[in-house]
């Protein structure tokens, strides 16, 4: 049955007001957006029309299949792009990116678009000409681009059969597994200072958005988008003491995920020096003892005046209490000026204030 040809524009307009099945590609803005697996949307929807219609086919039947397409970009969406992507030369990723958007909205604005109608199991291309089977042609008609645009039926919708449509019945595709994360470093256990350098691992089944530090379960810097996800903490900002490092990830369709907490513990303050005393003094010995609140090492400094030290003596045993023999050589003065200094693990040293000794001795 051909139809005649001063009734096609009506014809056309009926089919697309019936089952939103007809749709022209004809401009350069077709594509506008980066569109990606889990993503919904009208052009998602386009860019299945698309591919059904230029030899990469969705699916042979039901949703995505030609007529059928819908606005979710799911698995099929996905496998089809890569094919497009491979055969013409650029990344197959499956990722519909400024590359491909570029590529397909060049061969839409220099070549003619591809129609397909479907109405009641009919083809109606545009010369009019029914058949049993799906029929195409092209157009150069913008104006079906806008009335699609603004006329596109929501997400999930698929193209009805004779007018209509309905919700699909296919259960929702939306990805809802969240990313895996994890501490690398600093390790469990570590005692650590000053600037920390922290790393996660973070992987998703479809890509990873972000990767946001946590200390103490408050974030730290700002999010990373992309591996290696380190970030160098400045711990001065703490006190010292123990605090958990952690991570969360997430993920293009907004799950979160966040990692086990390692705990480490921030020691930027250096020993504290108390209890300092001289005792067995003799004309050439003093016993100098102290304690401090860090494991650290011991050394005496001493001499006729204070800041000019000529004698001193070292233990680099790290110890909570210290003991220091200290070897002098009496001048016949009343008392002789002292410092202790202690260093930790870390490399964080504390010098006591200036301490005196009387070697009585010296008079005996």
């Amino acid at each position: 049955m051909t139809l005649h040809k001063y009734g096609a524009h009506f014809a056309l307009a009926l089919t697309a007001l019936s089952c939103f099945s007809i749709v022209a590609l004809a401009d350069d803005s077709s594509f506008t957006i980066n569109l990606q697996r889990g993503e919904s949307g009208p052009q998602v929807q386009l860019l299945q029309i698309f591919l059904n219609t230029h030899g990469y086919m969705l699916a042979q039947t039901g949703p995505g299949s030609p007529g059928m397409e819908t606005s979710y970009f799911g698995f099929e969406l996905q496998s089809s792009l890569e094919r497009f992507q491979k055969a013409n030369g650029l990344p197959s990723t499956g990722y519909f990116g400024p590359l491909t958007r570029t590529l397909v909205n060049s061969m839409l604005r220099n070549g003619t678009s591809t129609t397909t109608t479907v109405t009641a199991g009919v083809a109606v291309s545009s010369d009019l000409t029914a058949s049993s089977s799906a029929a195409t042609s092209t157009t150069q008609n913008p104006d079906w681009l806008a009335f699609f645009n603004s006329h596109a039926p929501p997400p999930g919708w698929i193209p009805g059969f004779g007018g209509g449509g309905k919700p699909s019945s296919q259960p929702s595709q939306r990805d809802t597994t969240p990313p895996t994360v994890s501490i690398i470093a600093p390790a469990a256990g570590t005692t650590t200072l000053g600037i920390v350098t922290l790393t996660a691992s973070a992987s998703d089944n479809v890509g990873i958005s972000n990767v946001q530090f946590l200390i103490d379960g408050v974030a730290t810097g700002t999010p990373l988008t992309s591996a290696p996800y380190t970030y160098n903490w400045n711990s001065i900002y703490v006190a010292d003491g123990s605090h958990t490092v952690s991570a969360a990830a997430e993920d293009a369709a907004g799950n979160v995920a966040t990692s086990t907490g390692v705990v480490i513990t921030i020691q930027n303050d250096g020993p504290v020096i108390s209890n300092i005393r001289a005792s067995g003094v003799t004309d050439s010995q003093a016993t100098i003892t102290w304690t401090t609140d860090q494991a650290s090492d011991s050394r005496v400094y001493s001499g006729y005046t204070v800041g000019s030290y000529i004698w001193t003596q070292y233990d680099p045993a790290l110890v909570t209490s210290h003991t220091i023999i200290l070897t002098y050589y009496c001048e016949f003065q009343d008392s002789y000026p002292y410092i202790v200094v202690s260093t930790n693990a870390l490399g964080v040293t504390s010098t006591s204030s200036v301490q005196t000794f009387n070697p009585d001795a010296c008079f005996g």
